[in-house]
């Protein structure tokens, strides 16, 4: 079945991505100890001490390379450096940027977009200490830098263990389910029992979850970019907001207490299911 579940403002977050971090440039060697690298904008050069030719370096930008010990010369275009690729859109970025993918869930879909960044960390190696002004520091948010490259991924963490699940023998701990049991779900208009395609369990640290207190006193831990049923992110709720048919009496962030979140896919065309008596959204995307 297809699932077709909203984003939310910046969910579940939300945010997939191929990144490269210095992806297009060039090394060359001239001389004894020279060294050419190339550059998009700027070129700089110094002269070298001995032989080969371009002792004194290379100032037009032609890509030439520097001779001499110690000589070096930065180049422009002309020296494979500039533009290079930035995802599967076709957007180009300039050496020294780098290109960052970002990968955002919100129910069962999963939307990967690319953009063009100055590297936060230069001149020291990529990190994400570093890179929280890129990838964000929500709740949700999530980083990885993989061999110079820097994904940014948001909605991939959920509901705390102990979440209540509406299952047609009553309620089950979100922790207890597994794929082919059945819960309620919204589809085809009406809330009915349908099988869950996927469960998942994710592992999290120094996490910290928004806890939504409701009218009915069922009190949900889950994660501030995890996507209501309507789009919203539980992270945009606030005392006197609806969650589904249930009214919100207070929100608040706190640090989470458990080493992982859970989330479930139920087989439906919303992904939605029934938590603490309020219909929710899902994070898992459908495979």
């Amino acid at each position: 079945m297809r699932h077709l579940t909203t984003l939310g403002s910046a969910t579940l977050v939300g945010i997939g991505l191929s990144l490269c971090g210095a992806c297009g440039n060039s090394t060359e060697t001239g001389g004894t100890g020279g060294t050419s690298t190339s550059s998009s904008t700027t070129t700089t050069s110094s002269s070298g001490t001995g032989g080969g030719d371009g002792g004194q370096g290379n100032t037009a930008g032609q890509g030439g390379a520097t001779g001499g010990a110690g000589g070096s010369s930065t180049s422009g275009s002309g020296g494979g450096g500039g533009a290079f690729s930035c995802g599967e859109d076709g957007l180009s970025c300039t050496v020294p940027q780098i290109c960052v993918t970002f990968i955002k869930t919100a129910g069962p879909t999963q939307t990967t977009t690319w953009e063009c960044h100055d590297d936060p960390c230069a001149p020291e190696p990529l990190a994400c200490t570093c890179a929280t002004a890129i990838c964000g520091s929500d709740p949700g948010a999530g980083c990885e830098v993989d061999q110079g490259d820097l994904q940014c991924f948001s909605g991939g963490v959920c509901a705390a263990p102990d979440t209540p699940i509406a299952t047609p023998q009553g309620d089950r701990a979100i922790k207890t389910l597994a794929a082919g049991d059945l819960v309620y779900s919204l589809h085809q208009g009406r809330l009915q029992a349908v099988p869950l395609i996927r469960v998942s369990r994710t592992p999290v640290e120094h996490h910290a979850v928004v806890e939504v207190t409701l009218r009915s006193g069922a009190v949900l831990r889950i994660s501030g970019l995890h996507p209501t049923a309507d789009g919203r992110r539980f992270a945009d709720l606030f005392p006197g907001t609806m969650l589904g048919d249930q009214q919100v009496v207070s929100v608040a962030t706190m640090p989470y207490g458990h080493r992982h979140t859970y989330d479930i896919l139920p087989d439906s065309d919303t992904g939605t299911y029934l938590a603490a008596g309020a219909l929710i959204g899902t994070t898992l995307p459908a495979r």
